[in-house]
């Protein structure tokens, strides 16, 4: 089983490196201005992954919740383990303990779009 892990300020510091690798957040003011608005403002969520065999977080997901949806703004892994598979077990597990719609942004709705693809092959009776 893996692990979702709601940000907190004792993963302040995981969370900056993890957003750090998208270009995005590559401005240290930028990278500071989105921790504090996932530190203050509440519809905005982060969640840190990890696998089940380990303590180290790998990978981010995180974005905008409303009532019904999850707006993905950033998904981020550690170089070592990009690849769709971790990818979509990311978007699996958030879709779970959420029970909410994933939606993505631009620069997320390509790998949503290919999530959901792969869940239409894998178990099409559970979309």
């Amino acid at each position: 089983m893996n692990l979702l892990v709601p940000y907190s300020a004792t993963n302040k510091k995981i969370v900056m490196g993890l957003l750090s690798y998208i270009p995005e957040f590559k401005d240290f003011k930028r990278l500071q201005e989105e921790i504090e608005e996932i530190a203050t403002n509440p519809s905005i969520k982060c969640w840190l992954f990890k696998e089940s065999d380990s303590e180290n977080f790998i990978g981010l997901i995180g974005g905008e919740s409303t009532t019904d949806t999850v707006i993905i703004k950033y998904l981020s892994l550690s170089p070592s383990f990009r690849g769709e598979n971790i990818t979509f077990q990311m978007l699996e597990d958030l879709a779970k303990m959420e029970d909410k719609v994933l939606s993505g942004t631009i620069e997320t709705s390509v790998i949503l779009a290919k999530w959901n693809k792969h869940r239409v092959s894998e178990e099409p009776w559970k979309i």
